[in-house]
């Protein structure tokens, strides 16, 4: 920190020594300058306005040529107008006594040619810090100050009536002073411009413009001072004059030279950038394609690349596994037409029509191989948009079919009994509810409780147990109808639903089931089952209670049957519980 106090960096050194060299070239030219002019007035005189012609030719040069890479049109009608402005310069130096050009050269003249001068400046700079330069309005101004200057060195030269500026022994005349004055004000306007507008301007740009049209307003207040043309303050207004015309030389090679070639490197150094940019995307997006194209072509699900219209424009190996076709048979074909059953097209449709419409699509359904077989598959579309266009759809099918087996398989044994194949328990009871309506009456519960099982299960073995209930619960389903719901309650209990079925046709059931049982000669034992049965007639009846008077019925008959003779008794509301049958089963 001390050492930053003590000591300048070599930066700030070498800034400090260019500033103290600037000021010091500063100083010697203005020191000789103001030397020349009072050794020989002439000689000062001469060179200034040499610079400064020197310096507004080369303001209409540049700006003629680098017009095209100019950003500003401002500065070219600037630079444009300076070229006017210099041949009037020219004419005043060629006219100042001394010189010779002209064999009847005077004060007088020299200085109308440099009031001329004046105007077209202050004119010009007025018109610059004022309105829109567009191309055409600069080519009608260029018109307008080529005619103008004709006209003024033919009024000065030819026909010699311009106003004095300048008679020997006077000094200046009252219209040279006015005109002064006015070119005083013009400047004093423009710089009002200027500064008003300055956020139009580059600050480096505005800062040498203002110092311009600054030293310009002194230099007319100079001009309008001096007694006679070698007097100290016209010396000085030549001088500031000359620094004028450096600004602004500045201005112009910093707007029409420096600043488009400064814009092109930083547009060069823009375009490498992107280019380097768009390599580097250009390497993302080859990377990003690389992974999609290997999770495209490996990928154990069938894709498929859908166009607007839903035509095939590519699918996977995933795709041709599930449906069997090739992408040769099926490319720029309709999906619909090729995949889907003819009974299920709407439906497709409707889904395509879905993700057409920007939205994601997933939905099971079965579709078509060409072997003609059927597949369960998960479909899952989504609509492919590039820049808020939707150009397509991208199907992804996933072969469920064994899924779907297994949700069956499941499905049925959540309902079934594994052995018998018979409805389980806990469908029955669902049943029992669903069925339990006044359109089903009169329904009739049956409960059965196989005989024998334990004897079979002890003296053989679990399997001929397991055959027994197998034969009985065949026994059961070919006694009943299609309609009727046959599940196996417990492990040797049974029962039947038999809905919109009276007491009396629930009996025949029951006998059937008994003489079923007596013809059966498979295994080692004789199928055998004692029944209970009740009747629900009006729905005042509690189901649960008819099914409940079943299996009591049910247990009676097993209990009273000591010599292999059971009894099935019938139980109703409208008539008491009473011996219907004695059957024996052997």
């Amino acid at each position: 920190m001390e050492k930053n106090k003590l000591f300048y960096s070599s930066g700030q050194v070498k800034r400090h020594m260019i500033f103290a060299g600037r000021l010091l070239l500063l100083l010697t030219v203005i020191a000789a300058l103001i030397v020349s002019s009072v050794q020989n007035y002439l000689f000062f005189h001469t060179v200034v306005e040499f610079f400064c012609i020197v310096m507004g030719s080369s303001l209409f040069f540049i700006s003629m040529n680098a017009h095209r890479i100019s950003e500003n049109r401002s500065f070219d009608f600037l630079g444009m107008a300076y070229g006017f402005i210099i041949i009037f310069n020219v004419l005043h130096t060629l006219a100042y006594v001394g010189i010779g050009t002209f064999s009847d050269d005077t004060y007088n003249m020299s200085v109308q040619f440099r009031i001329v001068s004046a105007y077209f400046e202050s004119i010009s700079f007025l018109v610059f810090s004022t309105l829109p330069h567009k191309k055409d309005n600069i080519q009608k101004i260029s018109y307008g100050f080529s005619v103008l200057s004709v006209l003024f060195i033919f009024i000065i030269r030819i026909l010699r009536v311009f106003p004095d500026c300048y008679i020997s022994g006077v000094g200046q005349t009252p219209f040279k002073i006015t005109s002064e004055i006015i070119v005083l004000f013009m400047f004093c306007l423009s710089l009002y411009r200027i500064i008003k507008n300055k956020n139009k301007f580059q600050y480096k740009v505005f800062t040498l413009l203002t110092r311009s049209v600054a030293l310009m307003i002194i230099t007319e207040i100079l001009f309008t001072s001096y007694a006679t043309p070698q007097s100290p303050v016209n010396a000085a207004g030549h001088i500031f004059k000359l620094f004028a015309y450096i600004f602004i030389y500045r201005v112009m090679v910093e707007t029409s030279l420096k600043s488009p070639y400064v814009l092109l490197k930083r547009m060069n150094s823009e375009l490498k950038s992107a280019i380097a940019q768009q390599k580097t995307a250009e390497n993302e997006l080859g990377i990003q394609r690389a992974y999609f194209q290997q999770l495209f072509e490996s990928s154990p699900e069938g894709i498929v690349i859908l166009d607007s219209k839903d035509k095939i424009m590519k699918i996977n190996k995933g795709f041709e596994g599930i449906f069997q076709f090739s992408s040769e048979e099926i490319v720029g074909k309709y999906l619909n037409d090729v995949i889907v059953p003819s009974y299920l097209h709407s439906e497709a449709t409707n889904y395509s029509s879905e993700v057409l419409d920007g939205n994601v699509v997933q939905h099971e359904a079965v579709r078509i191989r060409k072997d003609g077989s059927f597949v369960n598959v998960h479909i899952l579309g989504y609509p492919v948009v590039i820049e808020d266009n939707l150009e397509g759809i991208f199907g992804i099918y996933r072969d469920i079919t064994e899924q779907k087996k297994a949700e069956e398989k499941i499905f049925y044994l959540s309902f079934h009994d594994k052995l018998t194949g018979l409805f389980n328990r806990a469908f029955f009871e669902e049943e029992l509810k669903r069925l339990d309506t006044d359109r089903q009456l009169p329904i009739s519960l049956i409960m059965g409780d196989v005989n024998n099982l334990k004897m079979a299960n002890d003296s053989f073995s679990h399997l001929e147990g397991d055959r027994l209930l197998v034969s009985i619960a065949n026994i059961l389903k070919e006694c009943c109808r299609n309609e009727d719901i046959i599940a196996r309650w417990g492990g040797d209990e049974f029962v039947l639903l038999l809905p919109q079925t009276g007491g009396d046709q629930a009996q025949r059931i029951c006998q059937r089931i008994v003489a079923a049982c007596r013809e059966c000669r498979e295994g080692h034992i004789q199928p055998s089952i004692a029944l209970g049965m009740a009747t629900k007639t009006n729905s005042e009846q509690n189901i649960e209670k008819i099914l409940g008077e079943a299996e009591q019925m049910m247990y009676k008959n097993k209990l009273t049957d000591h010599s292999r003779n059971y009894r099935i008794s019938i139980a109703s509301p409208e008539s008491p519980i009473t011996d219907a049958m004695d059957n024996a089963v052997t």
